[in-house]
């Protein structure tokens, strides 16, 4: 399976607000998948459907008063792209966010999504509490964009990036390695396994970096951590890869 029941295992669950997610995607199996993972993921509140491609979204559309809170969107799709999809969302409801999801990680798509009013961008790579951080980053008015394309974006200069030695001496180094661990999309058991410490130590590292930070979720520190350019520093010495 490619959401593994151990990515369901979140023993901290927070209650919170029911969250509609809509997953437009025509690969049968990583689309019931995926819908199937949203919904039963413990420590997040979400209600997931799916559906084949445009024309099944557009008429769900045009035929229900039910409006999603976001939409998970594929690029490539029969009939019209997802870059084009993105417009008709926006004007049957502006309120909803559109994050494309997608295996193209083109420089070209991710502008044209970008430029066309998507609210986030994440490559099929990324793991399901990924995904789910994501969905709550974009619900609450934040950019939900996959590692490498905000690496992408700050190499063309839309995001800016301090001095990374001014940057960096805000995190320990511990911290450090734990944000490098998180842009790689560990979860935080891989994390403490990796850095040979417990669970709780991982969550106390992560609460102090989400307040060094000025940040609210995993995703959100990798995306100021990148713009900050603390991804990719040397990590404590004898750290194993």
């Amino acid at each position: 399976m490619r959401f593994s029941d151990s990515e369901n295992s979140g023993t901290n669950a927070v209650e919170e607000e029911s969250l509609l997610v809509w997953v437009v995607e025509d690969h049968e199996v990583y689309r019931e998948e995926l819908c199937g993972a949203l919904t039963r993921f413990r420590s997040r509140s979400i209600t997931a459907e799916g559906f084949r491609g445009a024309h099944e979204l557009l008429d769900r559309i045009r035929s229900c008063r039910q409006v999603p809170d976001v939409v998970l969107l594929d690029i490539r799709l029969p009939g019209i792209s997802g870059i084009e999809l993105i417009g008709e969302i926006k004007r049957w409801e502006s309120a909803v966010k559109v994050i494309m999801l997608t295996n193209q990680d083109n420089a070209e798509l991710i502008d044209q999504s970008l430029r066309s009013g998507a609210d986030g961008y994440l490559l099929k790579t990324a793991s399901l509490p990924y995904i789910i951080e994501s969905v709550h980053l974009a619900q609450s008015g934040g950019l939900a964009l996959d590692p490498k394309v905000t690496l992408w974006l700050m190499q063309k200069g839309e995001i800016s990036m301090p001095c990374r030695e001014a940057a960096a001496s805000s995190l320990s180094s511990r911290e450090q390695d734990v944000v490098n661990l998180l842009a790689e999309g560990r979860l935080k058991k891989e994390i403490a396994d990796q850095l040979g410490v417990s669970f709780h130590t991982v969550d106390t590292h992560l609460r102090r970096i989400y307040e060094k930070l000025g940040v609210a979720n995993k995703n959100a520190a990798v995306a100021e951590a990148m713009r900050q350019g603390l991804i990719g520093r040397s990590r404590e010495p004898g750290l194993v890869n």
